[in-house]
C-alpha cells in the first residue's frame, strides 16, 4: 500500500479499463495496464461497494440495486458488503480513498491481530513479528487485494482468536471473540468466511477437548453464526435463484503436483505483469492458483516448529499442510468420488482453501522462529538452495523454457542472505526477547526483514495501483443521458466478436458507477430466470454464468421493449429500424422509439393466454429510490370483459417486493417471471417497497449478537475461568 500511502495511487486496475473498453479507450488508446490479468476489482467490485457508499452517504438502507440487470439485491450479492464495519472509512472520506484506506486497513488490523494472538499463545516478540508478516503479507493475500472480499474475512479471525485465548481468564471474552469473528461475514465473501469459521471453531472445538472446557467453545462459535445472520441469510436466499453449474470448478479445483515449485518462488512460471513462461505446465492463471506463497525462511521455520509438538502446532500443522495434500488429492479420482457423494463440491473453488495452508503456516512460523536452530538452518536453507540452482541450470541448458530464470534467482538470492545471516546469528536463540549482544540483535532483526521484504517484493510487483484521475473518467456520452434522461433504461451494443465474458463497450457493471440504469450486470449471484431470458435474447448460445453481454442483434428482440430500454450506447452504426441517433460523443447514442415505459402499461389478467399490451392507463411518477416508488394511477378502469388489469413494472422481481394501492397491499403476479406484475383495482396512490423478511429477520438475530456479546462480557466481568489441570505442554 505504500504507492497509496506516499503518492495517493489507488489500489484498482482502472488503467485496465480506460485502456480496453469504450468510452475511454479512444482517450486512453496508448495507456498499457499493469497487470491485465486483473478483471473484477474495476469493473464489478469498486462499483457495487462504490453503490453500497452512496446508499449510506444518502440515509438508506442499501438492500436493492436498480442499475443492473433491471434491478437485484444488493446487500445480498455477496460482492459489495455494505455491513462491513470498514465501510465507515469510506462513508467519511469518500471513494476512491474510502476504498484504498479499507484495504489498508484491512492489512493494518490483520498483522496487528497476528501479532497478538501469537503473542498470547507465549511466542516471543520477534516470533510473533514474523508470523504477523507472513499472514499480512502472503503472496494470496497479494494476489487478491484489490479484491477487498479476501482479507474483509480473514482480518477479523486473529482478533477472535486472540479473545478466545484471553476468556481462559475471563469467560465472557469467548462470546465478544465470537461476535468479532461473525463480522468475517460482514465484510467476507461467504466461501471465504465458512474457511475461515472452520478454521477458528476447529481451533475452540479441539481446544475444549484438550482442556476440558465447553462454554467457551459454545459461546464464541454461537454468537458467530448469530452475528453474521444479517449478511448471510439474504446471500443464501439469492443464491437459491441463481445459475449455479454443478461441474463448473471441477477442472480447476486441483493443485498440480508442478505447482509446489511456486511455494518456493510465486512467479516461477512467469505472472501477468512480465509475461508467463511457464503457462502449460499448470494451465491456470496466475490469480486463479489463489496464490500460497508464506516466504522460504517462514516455511522452513513452519516445518522447525513441529520438532516440538503440542496440540496448537499440530492442529495447525494439520490444518495447513493437511489442505495442501487435500488439493493434490483432487488430481485423482477422488475428486469424482466426492463429487458424487457431495454434488455442491462442484460448484465452490476449492483452490480458495489455501487459506487454509496460509493460516496455518503463519501460526506455525511463529512458534519455529523461537524454536530454530540457526547453524541448522543454515544448512537446511542452502541444501533447499539447490532447487532453484538446479532450474537455473536447466533452463541454461535449454532442457526448459517453462520457468522463469528471474523467479529461480530471486528465491537463490533469499536463501543466500538469510543463511548468511544465519551463520553470524551461531548458536543464539531466535526466541529470546533480548539477545545478549547487539550484534546478534542486528541479525535477528534483519533476518525478520528479509522475511517481510522478500514477501512485500511479490505484491509490489503483482498489485496495480492507478492515477486517481483513471478511476472512471467522465465521459460526454453518458453525461448527455444522465442529464437529460436520468431514470431511461440503457444497453450496450457489442460487436458479435467482442468478448463473451467482459465485453467492448461499457461492461457491467461499470454503468453503475455513472447512475445509469443498465439492463446487463455482472455478479457472481443473480437470477437464474433473468440469465436464461438475456442468453434467450442474445441467441448466440452462450451460457450467462456471471456476467451479461448483448451484441447487436440482440436489440432486434421485442423483449428488449418490454425491458423498457430506451437508449442503446455503441462505439459502431446500428442498422436496426427501431434505432434512431440522438447523440455523438465518444459513444453513439441511439433512441429505441418502441420501447415501453418502465411503469405504466396494462395487461389483460389471465393465466395461459398469450401476453399483449392494450391501451395505457395513466401513471405519474411522483418518488423514485433504490427501495421504494411511489406512482400517481388514474384513469385504469377495469377491462371490457369485467376482469381487473394488471401493471408491467420493468424491474426485476425478487422476494421482499410489495407493493400498496392507497395503503391496501395489491398482489404481485406472476412470481415467477423475470418482471414485476402488479394487480390494480383501482385509482390512487400506488407504491411499491423492497423489505426482505430475511434481512429483518438477520439483522434482528445480528443485534442480538451483539447485545448478547457486550452483555456477557460485562457479566463476565471481574469472574476469572478456572480451568482443569492438564499438564503445560498441553496448554
Amino acid at each position: 500500500m505504500g504507492p497509496y500511502v506516499f503518492e495517493g495511487r489507488i489500489p484498482l486496475n482502472a488503467d485496465w479499463l480506460v485502456s480496453r473498453f469504450l468510452p475511454w479507450r479512444t482517450k486512453y488508446a496508448g495507456l498499457k495496464p499493469h497487470n491485465a490479468e486483473l478483471d473484477d476489482p474495476a469493473i464489478n467490485i469498486y462499483p457495487l461497494r462504490l453503490e453500497a457508499i452512496r446508499q449510506w452517504r444518502e440515509g438508506l438502507v442499501p438492500l436493492w440495486n436498480p442499475y443492473i440487470f433491471c434491478g437485484m439485491p444488493l446487500l445480498a450479492d455477496n460482492a459489495s458488503f455494505p455491513l462491513d464495519p470498514l465501510n465507515v472509512l469510506a462513508i467519511l472520506f469518500g471513494m476512491p480513498d474510502g476504498y484504498a484506506l479499507s484495504i489498508l486497513a484491512q492489512l493494518v488490523l490483520t498483522g496487528w491481530g497476528a501479532y497478538l494472538f501469537l503473542r498470547s499463545l507465549g511466542v516471543s516478540g520477534l516470533g510473533s513479528f514474523v508470523g504477523a508478516s507472513v499472514w499480512m503479507l502472503n503472496g494470496t493475500f497479494a494476489v487478491w487485494l484489490e479484491y477487498g472480499f479476501w482479507i474483509g474475512a480473514v482480518c477479523w479471525v486473529p482478533w477472535a482468536l486472540w479473545l478466545y485465548e484471553r476468556s481462559r481468564e475471563r469467560w465472557g471474552f469467548a462470546a465478544f471473540g465470537g461476535f468479532i469473528l461473525g463480522l468475517s461475514f460482514l465484510g467476507g465473501q461467504l466461501q471465504i468466511a465458512l474457511y475461515v469459521l472452520t478454521f477458528a471453531a476447529g481451533y475452540a472445538i479441539v481446544d475444549g477437548i484438550v482442556c476440558r472446557r465447553a462454554r467457551a467453545p459454545l459461546l464464541f462459535l454461537g454468537l458467530a453464526v448469530l452475528t453474521s445472520a444479517a449478511q448471510v441469510l439474504p446471500t443464501i436466499e439469492l443464491a437459491a435463484r441463481s445459475p449455479r453449474p454443478p461441474q463448473r470448478y471441477t477442472e480447476t479445483n486441483a493443485l498440480k503436483p508442478v505447482e509446489l515449485l511456486s511455494f518456493l518462488a510465486p512467479d516461477i512460471f512467469g505472472d501477468p505483469v512480465h509475461g508467463y513462461v511457464g503457462a502449460q505446465l499448470v494451465g491456470i492463471s496466475f490469480v486463479g492458483r489463489h496464490g500460497g506463497y508464506v516466504g522460504l525462511l517462514p516455511l522452513v521455520s513452519s516445518l522447525a516448529a513441529l520438532r516440538r509438538r503440542d496440540w496448537r502446532r499440530l492442529y495447525f500443522a494439520a490444518v495447513g499442510f493437511g489442505t495442501v495434500a487435500f488439493l493434490l488429492l483432487l488430481n485423482t479420482a477422488f475428486q469424482k468420488w466426492l463429487v458424487g457423494v457431495l454434488p455442491g463440491f462442484g460448484t465452490v473453488h476449492a483452490r480458495r482453501m489455501i487459506i487454509f495452508f496460509v493460516m496455518g503456516a503463519s501460526c506455525l512460523c511463529g512458534f519455529g522462529w523461537d524454536a530454530l536452530d540457526p547453524r541448522r538452518t543454515a544448512k537446511v536453507l542452502c541444501l533447499l538452495a539447490l532447487c532453484p540452482i538446479v532450474i537455473l541450470v536447466l533452463i541454461v541448458a535449454g532442457y526448459t523454457s517453462a520457468l522463469s530464470p528471474m523467479a529461480a534467482l530471486r528465491a537463490l538470492g533469499v536463501l543466500i542472505l538469510a543463511s548468511v545471516l544465519l551463520r553470524f546469528l551461531g548458536r543464539a536463540s531466535l526466541g529470546e526477547d533480548e539477545p545478549p549482544a547487539a550484534g546478534v540483535r542486528l541479525c535477528a532483526g534483519a533476518l525478520a526483514l528479509l522475511v517481510g521484504f522478500d514477501l512485500y517484493l511479490g505484491g509490489w510487483d503483482y498489485n496495480p495501483f492507478c492515477d486517481r484521475r483513471l478511476v472512471y473518467p467522465e465521459s460526454e456520452a453518458l453525461a448527455w443521458l444522465k442529464a437529460n434522461h436520468p431514470l431511461a433504461r440503457v444497453s450496450g451494443a457489442e460487436p458479435r466478436n467482442a468478448d463473451p465474458w467482459k465485453g467492448d463497450i461499457l461492461p457491467p457493471d461499470t454503468g453503475l458507477v455513472y447512475r445509469l440504469f443498465d439492463v446487463r450486470g455482472k455478479e457472481s449471484l443473480y437470477p437464474r430466470a433473468y440469465g436464461a431470458l438475456m442468453e434467450e435474447i442474445d441467441g448466440r448460445g452462450i451460457p450467462f454464468l456471471v456476467s451479461v453481454h448483448l451484441w447487436t442483434g440482440a436489440h432486434r428482440s421485442p423483449v428488449m421493449d418490454q425491458l423498457a430500454v430506451e437508449f442503446v450506447v455503441s462505439g459502431n452504426e446500428l442498422n436496426l429500424p427501431a434505432l434512431r441517433e440522438v447523440h455523438r460523443s465518444d459513444l453513439i447514442v441511439y433512441r429505441n422509439v418502441q420501447a415501453l415505459p418502465r411503469w405504466g402499461v396494462r395487461y389483460p389478467l389471465s393465466d395461459g393466454a398469450e401476453e399483449a399490451p392494450v391501451t395505457e392507463g395513466q401513471s405519474r411518477l411522483l418518488h423514485y429510490g433504490a427501495t421504494d416508488v411511489i406512482l400517481r394511477i388514474h384513469g385504469w378502469p377495469e377491462s371490457d370483459n369485467g376482469r381487473r388489469l394488471r401493471l408491467l413494472v420493468a424491474e426485476t422481481f425478487a422476494p421482499g417486493w410489495r407493493s400498496f394501492v392507497n395503503g391496501n397491499e395489491a398482489p404481485i403476479a406472476f412470481r415467477e417471471r423475470t418482471l414485476q406484475r402488479i394487480v390494480l383495482a383501482e385509482d390512487g396512490e400506488l407504491r411499491m417497497a423492497y423489505e426482505p423478511r430475511c434481512f429483518r429477520y438477520g439483522l434482528a438475530l445480528s443485534l442480538l449478537a451483539l447485545w448478547a456479546a457486550v452483555g456477557l462480557t460485562w457479566l463476565a466481568g471481574g469472574s476469572t475461568c478456572t480451568l482443569p489441570a492438564v499438564s503445560p505442554a498441553v496448554r
